[in-house]
């Protein structure tokens, strides 16, 4: 973790989309299925349809952010790799 250049990368908006904001999608998603376990014995519930319809959105945009923000190089702008990672033949 100390060889990644964490600073580059949140100040890059392709990063922030592809990588926090899925990522912060499933953690309200556990923290939705996890409430709604815990105030059900309680009385309360949410329907398993909307629970169901409204984490199946979460789920696909999650996991589209995902398979985009794992070819993006998050260290140059926009979704093109840099001129000098393009010249590799082999990972440095």
């Amino acid at each position: 973790m100390a060889m990644i250049n964490w600073k580059v990368r949140l100040k890059n908006p392709t990063f922030i989309f592809t990588v926090l904001l899925p990522g912060l999608l499933l953690l309200v998603q556990m923290v939705a299925a996890f409430i709604n376990n815990f105030i059900h014995p309680i009385g309360f519930t949410i329907s398993d349809d909307a629970l169901s319809g409204a984490l199946g959105i979460i789920n696909f945009i999650a996991i589209t952010f995902f398979g985009v923000g794992g070819v993006i190089d998050h260290t140059t702008k926009g979704l093109s790799d840099s001129e000098n990672a393009r010249s590799y033949d082999e990972p440095k």
